[in-house]
């Protein structure tokens, strides 16, 4: 519960003044003006200043504290006397640990000598071992590459019977793409064998006919040509173009044909 007065209140925890403005409650305990910052809440709403909380925990576990005290003490002079035992039992001890002791370095001189000889036997056996290792790596080495030999060997031999089969293929079909091309040229042959002479139909033909003659019909006429072991088109034209100039009157007249289309 806060109170506000209009006199100056020293607080009597920190001893520092309580002004008009400052935070400040009344201790429930000892009815003092305190700073709120040195006072407690409790869980009923009551608010305490610090040195009266002091004194509540006080009373409320001094009898605690006091029992506790006292069982220390009496438990101290409980381990005081278990000291004094222990401390009899431990020089009894120690004479047997002499004891020991002076036995245990005799038997160690003696495992120390059995130790060294089987160190050195076991050196043997270990250098014996690694060569074993080394030789069985060897031999694991070399049978990996006979197998990557092998499997290198049968991959090509796959390969080339893969290509072998393609070849076959392929020659199949070359075969009759041959076929194919000879019947063509028989067929070609048969249709040029019935056409009339080109030396008889260039003389008659207009500039733009001969053009489309030597462009569209070239290869047509040069592979019956040279089936047939005559004379190329090419010559057969360029012959055409001669006879037509020294008989041509008008330069840009056209055939019959042209003028109809």
């Amino acid at each position: 519960m806060e109170k506000t007065t209009s006199k100056n209140h020293c607080c009597p925890v920190c001893k520092t003044s309580i002004g008009f403005l400052s935070k400040k409650v009344e201790c429930s305990s000892c009815k003092l003006t305190v700073c709120r910052d040195h006072s407690v809440m409790h869980e009923n709403s009551n608010r305490f200043c610090n040195i009266c909380e002091k004194n509540l925990l006080k009373k409320q576990f001094f009898p605690d504290v006091a029992f506790h005290i006292k069982s220390l003490k009496s438990d101290l002079e409980y381990l005081e006397k278990e000291k004094s035992k222990i401390r009899n039992e431990v020089l009894c001890k120690n004479d047997t640990v002499s004891r020991l002791e002076k036995q245990y370095k005799s038997n160690l001189a003696i495992y120390e000598e059995k130790l060294e000889t089987l160190n050195k036997k076991i050196l043997q056996e270990q250098n014996k071992i690694i060569s074993e290792q080394k030789l069985i790596v060897h031999l694991q080495q070399s049978l990996v590459e006979s197998q990557k030999s092998e499997e290198a060997m049968v991959e090509k031999l796959n390969s080339l019977m893969q290509e072998a089969h393609k070849a076959k293929l392929d020659l199949e079909e070359m075969t009759e793409n041959q076929k194919f091309l000879i019947g063509q040229i028989d067929k070609l042959n048969s249709e040029l064998r019935g056409l009339a002479p080109l030396s008889r139909l260039t003389p008659i033909s207009c500039p733009s006919c001969k053009k489309n003659i030597k462009y569209k019909f070239y290869e047509v006429f040069q592979t019956a040509f040279i089936l047939e072991g005559r004379e190329s088109f090419g010559s057969l034209i360029s012959q055409a173009n001669k006879t037509t100039s020294e008989t041509e009157v008008k330069p840009y007249s056209l055939c019959k044909a042209c003028n109809i289309f």
